[in-house]
């Protein structure tokens, strides 16, 4: 019996979500993507944790992508949040000191946050489905019953 997928993927992808929204905690995906490959690793432990029967690298790679693509859905709204708060704060700050950036708030659009989202949705997936290939080999099931 193998484990429950979607629960797995949802899991996985929360901590790709949020260890990649996250200001400075996300530079870690500057080395390779390591939150996602990590995400998509935690993913496929969690889902083959409940199996009784080994997972092959197809496995991983469905579990990991599912959980990349939820991972794009955390990390986004997170991003957006944070993006806004910061550009508020920058806004009160020049306020306060008499300054002003041009051309600042054209990189909070909307546009720019869809483009964002449809790259990260295809990157993590990618990424993540990797992690969960190489948690396969990682990872060995508590029993080997059918294979």
């Amino acid at each position: 019996m193998k484990g429950d997928l979607y629960k797995s993927a949802i899991f996985g992808g929360v901590v790709i979500g949020l260890l990649s929204g996250i200001p400075l905690v996300n530079l870690g995906n500057c080395l390779c993507c390591m939150w996602v490959i990590a995400g998509g690793i935690f993913a496929l432990y969690l889902y083959q944790r409940d199996s009784t029967v080994k997972l092959d690298a197809g496995d991983g790679f469905t579990v990991g992508a599912l959980a990349g693509v939820v991972g794009a859905l955390v990390a986004t709204p997170l991003d957006l949040l944070f993006s806004v708060w910061t550009r508020n704060m920058m806004m009160k700050f020049l306020e306060m000191y008499g300054g002003e950036i041009k051309g600042y708030e054209s990189y909070f659009t909307t546009h720019s946050f869809a483009a964002t989202f449809m790259i990260r949705i295809v990157v993590f997936a990618i990424f993540s489905a990797i992690g969960g290939a190489i948690g396969t080999a990682l990872f060995k099931p508590k029993t080997d019953g059918n294979s």
